[in-house]
This record gives C-alpha cells, structure tokens and sequence, in this order.
C-alpha cells in the first residue's frame, strides 16, 4: 500500500506545482501569441518589412515563454521525485518500487482518470465570473483554452473543412438547402427577435451557441461534442438588454466564414463594402456546402425537402448585392429604427463593450474571432460610401458619430431594395405585431404561417433613450429624418 501512496503523492505533487507555477496559463498565453502571429500574417494591410518587425518580437515573447515552460515544467516533475529520493535516502521508503508502481498500465489509468476529474472541476469551480456592468464571463479556464485552440487554427479548420465534406458526403446529399433567408441591419435593429423567431418555425436551421469554437467543422464538432454536452439555463446576453441566451440559442456565428475568405475587406480600422460584382468562387461554394451541413446536422427534425438556412449576421448589410448575384432564390430581410433612438442603443452598446473588453481580453478575443466588429475595443464601421474619410466623423464615444454611421449605412441601404430584399421598420413592426408578423411571414415565405403569426406575444417595443439634443449637429439630424421618411416609404410595415 506505501508504494501505492507514494505514486500518488508523486502525481499530486506534479499537478500542485503546476497549479503554482501557473503552466497552464503561462501555455495558454503561448497560443494566444501564436493566434496573433497568424493574424499579422493574414492582415494584407501590413507590409513586409512590417510583418517582419511583428514576427521577431512575437518569436522573442515565445522563446521566452517557452524557456519558462520548460523550467518549471522540469522542476514540477522533479521536485516530488527528489523528495520521494530524499525519502527512500532516509531508508522511510522504497524509490524502486514507487516508481514500478507509478508506472505500470493500473495506476497510468487510475491517475489519468483522476487528473482529468480534477482539472474539470477546478475548471466548473472557476466559472462564471462577473465583470462591471453584469456581464458574466460563462466561460471557464478550460473552455477559453478550447477556444483559443480554435481561434488560432481557423486555416486548418477550413482544410478539415474538405475531409469533412468527404466523411459526410452521403449525409450532406441527401439534403437541400434552398431558399436561404437572411436577415441583416445595423446593430439593435430586431435582427436577435426576428431570427429567435424564425427559429421557432420547422425547417428552418441556422447556428446556434454549441457551434463554436469550431464553426468551420459544424459536423466534426458535433460529432466530438456530443459525448460531453449538457443542458443550459437561459441567461441574460452581455447587451443588457433584457433577451435570455442558452447553448441552444441562434447565434451569428456565419462572419467568421466570411474573414477567413475575404481579407481584403477587414482592414485595421474599417470594413470595405462588397460589390455585386465581386467573384470569389471557393467562398460561394464553401458556404453553399456550409447551408448544407447545417441542415444536414439538423434536418433529423423536419421533413425531407422543407430544410431552409437562417442567418442573422448584421455585417451581411455590407454584401447585399453579392448575396443577391450568388443566390437568387434568397429572401433578405433589412430592419430599421428611427435614427436618433437607433443610434443611441448603438452608442450605449459601445460603451457596455469597451468596459466589457477592457475588464476581460478573452470577451475582446471571442468577439473578434467570431467576426463581431459592431461595438467596444473591436469596432470596425462598414465604410459605405466612403464616408469615413470624407470627412471628420469625431468620436465612436459621441452621439454624432453613431448619427453618421447610420445615415452613411441607410443611404446605400435605400439602393439595394429589389423584389428579393425588404426594408422593415422595427418600430412599426413591434407597434402592430399582428399584422407585421404576417407580412413577414409572407415576405420570408414561412411554411407554417399561423405558427409564426402566433408569435406576437413575444414581440415588445425595445425601451426608449432619453436623448440629449443639445451638442448634436442639426445638419446630420435633418438629413437623418430625411432618410427615415424614405425608409418607411418603402417598409414592408
């Protein structure tokens, strides 16, 4: 029995130190500057020379880090043994046969299960955490490591991505996706409500939570999740605004398709619009493929031939014209609010996340990962029309930026309307649920029309902004409330 608790103690030691000299999060910083390195590989904004400087500094960071790693990786497993040798000096026990013991097949196994129970509930024990604010942190250390896994091998995902096409290729043929629906506007524009319900409706598919980290693989990562995963209690989002979230939940997760495909768009401190015109053959086919392994994975519960993609992804303003080019049998579906309270739910966004961001670097991270440029440390505007160099548009922190965000974002939106794509004011939508319900209905072409009208229950205006109009610019009020006017002209409500 002593050369059973001596092996023991041999590995309770190894993970005490490892807890001490805090390994796990000295390798999890190793990836988070691999993940980086990437990234500036990637950025075709950065010159050689640029690229160069980026690259020496991060093999510095990691030469050093690695030296750490592998010091005090040497000491944890060193350390318990020159006690245990001090021990066996001292005559009290027997080195040769706690050795013998602490490597045969049992105790391997025993000790593997055990550490991996430990770490799992360390890991629970440390989650959530809260931040200013509310936003509560729901990740734990093991799961941020997991996603910084992902975050850093999205080129290796879209590889898998072709094996994935040829495990599953019967699965994924039995399958159509047609008729996608997209639904898109500037943020805190209804673009969650509508898709939430959508999402009600059978055959409808669309992402949810417990696709990430791994959103390129949907079909591998189910398949590895499925022995882990558990159920979720509904919370409120980090918005604050009063909507409740699971694992189960829609989400936009489709952007990062989009950054791993279109660099030339993300550029440092801004997006660039698509045109109608613009060809990228593997992206269209890669996410013709992606609609297809989304129903494929969810088709289970609907009737063959009925399987339809939802995406709410609100970055999808910027690429209308392309969306309509490559599929012309999609619906897109544009809401819209009255600019002043519009763009003061977007400043107040802002604000939340910068706090957000500043307080945790994984929410930033996660949020960038996913394609999240709306608000806080990740903003990056749509530059529609070019409006953020043509003149002075101040501070993302004041009213009369978010003012002429909305203005540039709606005048090119007033040019992309067309039989395939409506305007929807939100405002009048939640005013009369019942009829707008229908109408969208309609527009969508929803199967189970009483179904989705049955929703109207649901549907609450969102709460109005007191609005200080006294430092504003009149000019970008006025021609705001000019472009409004011409919006509702042409709303499906």
């Amino acid at each position: 029995m002593d050369r059973w608790i001596g092996a023991a103690l041999l590995v309770a030691g190894f993970l005490a130190l490892l807890k001490l000299f805090r390994l796990v999060e000295r390798g999890r910083e190793s990836l988070g500057i691999v993940r980086q390195s990437f990234g500036q590989l990637a950025d075709r904004t950065l010159d050689d020379d640029a690229k160069e400087k980026a690259m020496r500094q991060y093999s510095l960071r990691l030469f050093g880090l690695f030296g750490t790693l592998a010091f005090f990786g040497a000491a944890a497993a060193l350390l318990p043994l020159a006690l245990l040798w001090l021990l066996d000096r001292a005559g009290w026990i027997d080195l040769d046969a706690i050795m013998a013991t602490a490597m045969s097949w049992p105790f391997l196994c025993a000790s593997g299960v055990v550490t991996v129970v430990v770490l799992w509930l360390l890991s629970r024990r440390s989650a959530p955490q809260r931040v200013e604010g509310g936003f509560e942190i729901r990740y734990s250390a093991t799961d941020r490591l997991l996603h910084q896994v992902a975050f850093a091998t999205t080129p290796m995902q879209t590889a898998l991505s072709r094996l994935e096409d040829r495990v599953y290729r019967r699965r994924i043929a039995a399958v159509r996706a047609e008729r996608p629906a997209f639904i898109c506007a500037l943020p805190r524009a209804g673009t969650t409500l509508l898709l939430d319900l959508c999402a009600k409706q059978d055959g409808m598919v669309m992402h949810t939570y417990r696709d990430m980290p791994f959103v390129h693989i949907p079909m591998f990562w189910e398949r590895f999740a499925r022995s882990f995963r558990s159920t979720d209690v509904a919370r409120e989002r980090a918005h604050g605004d009063g909507m409740l979230v699971s694992v189960d939940s829609p989400e936009a997760l489709e952007e990062t398709l989009w950054t791993g495909f279109w660099t030339e768009h993300f550029l440092k401190d801004r997006i660039r619009p698509w045109t109608g015109m613009e060809k990228n053959e593997e992206f269209r086919s890669f996410f013709e493929q992606h609609m297809r392994k989304l129903a494929a994975l969810r088709s289970s519960h609907v009737a063959a031939g009925k399987v339809r993609y939802v995406s709410k992804n609100n970055l999808n303003i910027a690429r209308v014209g392309w969306l309509v080019r490559n599929f012309p049998d999609a619906r897109i579906l544009i809401p819209f609010r009255e600019p002043l309270q519009h763009a003061a739910s977007l400043l107040r966004q802002h604000l939340n996340f910068l706090e957000i961001h500043r307080q945790d670097d994984f929410a930033r991270q996660y949020m960038a990962a996913i394609g999240h440029f709306d608000f806080g440390a990740n903003l990056r505007p749509v530059d529609f029309g070019g409006w953020l160099g043509s003149q002075p548009v101040g501070s993302a922190t004041e009213l009369d930026f978010w003012l002429r965000y909305w203005n540039a974002a709606h005048r090119h939106l007033l040019n992309e309307t067309g039989n395939r794509v409506q305007l929807l004011s939100y405002d009048a939508f939640c005013a009369d649920p019942v009829s707008g319900l229908e109408r969208v209905g309609n527009f969508l072409e929803i199967g189970d029309r009483s179904s989705f009208c049955g929703q109207h229950s649901l549907i609450r205006a969102p709460k109005p902004h007191v609005v200080d109009r006294s430092a504003l610019d009149t000019s970008i009020l006025e021609e705001a409330q000019g472009l409004h006017e011409r919006l509702m002209s042409r709303s499906l409500v």
